[in-house]
C-alpha cells in the first residue's frame, strides 16, 4: 500500500521523480504477487498503471510489472489513457501502448 499511496498522493511526496526514488528502495521488500483482489478496492486504476509503468520504465523491475498488470488485467477493468503526472501539463509526449500512460513528464530518480 505504501507504494501505491506514494505514486496515488505524488503531488504530497515532492513529484513523480522524488517517489520513483522512494519506490526504487521499497521495491526490494515489494512483492505484488501476494496483493488481492482488495488492492482494487483501496486505490484508482490510474494509480496502479502509473505504478506499473514506472516499475517497468523507470526502475526496469519487469518482473514485479509483469506481475502487477497480470493482475491489472484479471480485474477486468478498461484501460484508459492516463497522465504520468498529475503536476505537470496535459500536453501529452508520448504513449505507453502497454500501461495507456500519456507520458507527460521525464523521471529519473536521485542517487541515494
Amino acid at each position: 500500500m505504501t507504494a501505491i499511496d506514494l505514486v496515488q498522493y505524488e503531488q504530497y511526496a515532492g513529484g513523480m521523480a522524488r517517489v520513483a526514488t522512494i519506490l526504487e528502495e521499497l521495491v526490494e521488500q515489494t512483492d505484488f504477487s501476494k496483493a488481492t483482489d482488495g488492492l482494487f478496492d483501496n486505490t484508482t486504476v490510474p494509480t496502479i498503471q502509473c505504478l506499473g509503468f514506472i516499475l517497468e520504465n523507470v526502475l526496469n523491475e519487469q518482473e514485479q510489472a509483469d506481475i502487477l498488470y497480470l493482475q491489472l488485467q484479471s480485474y477486468g477493468r478498461r484501460l484508459n489513457y492516463v497522465p504520468l503526472s498529475s503536476r505537470h501539463s496535459s500536453q501529452y509526449g508520448t504513449k505507453d501502448k502497454r500501461w495507456k500512460i500519456d507520458i507527460n513528464t521525464d523521471i529519473e530518480t536521485d542517487d541515494l
